[in-house]
């Protein structure tokens, strides 16, 4: 099975160089994610009212 997501296929950790994009996260703390929230991302749900 396929899929058109451009997530990746593992988990990616915070490291030193990109904590200091989550300032809330201290040093010890180990923290893992998939992907990340754009923001700017254009809306592409064909049910959401705010769609361009």
């Amino acid at each position: 099975m396929t899929s058109g997501s451009t997530f990746p296929q593992w988990l990616t950790k915070i490291d030193d160089l990109t904590r200091p994009n989550h300032y809330y996260l201290m040093a010890g703390n180990h923290c893992y994610f998939l992907g990340e929230y754009d923001e700017n991302a254009q809306r592409i749900f064909a049910d959401d009212p705010y769609s361009t």
